[in-house]
């Protein structure tokens, strides 16, 4: 509830236009991409004892927040449109950057739970 929530408000805030870059859902996914990599390596390096948190915030809020759905029905609305090109590109662009960002997620994550502890 809370992820969702969260992408419909920020969709009502900043809607995506009738004939464009579906720029909001492709922003949500980047950033929850980035915060699910970052909760999870946290989770994993300085939250131990709270593992009761990974099915609340990564599966629930963080996941109700990024939608593949959301990109898939995105992308067929846009080759509906006649735009298969934006469609391809926003779906490959929508992977890449994820995965980019995930990493990057990750990386701060393992800098922050590792911060103060002996190798």
């Amino acid at each position: 509830m809370i992820g969702a929530s969260a992408r419909y408000l920020i969709l009502v805030a900043w809607p995506n236009p009738d004939a464009g870059f579906p720029h909001t859902t492709f922003v949500e996914n980047i950033v929850g991409a980035f915060l699910l990599g970052l909760f999870l390596m946290l989770l994993l390096h300085r939250l131990t004892w709270r593992v009761d948190l990974r099915p609340l915030v990564a599966t629930g809020a963080l996941g109700s927040f990024t939608t593949f759905s959301a990109l898939t029905e995105e992308v067929v609305v846009l080759v509906d449109e006649g735009r298969a090109a934006v469609a391809v590109a926003y779906a490959v662009a929508s992977v890449a950057l994820g995965l980019l960002a995930a990493g990057a997620g990750i990386v701060l994550g393992r800098g922050l739970g590792t911060r103060g502890q002996r190798a």
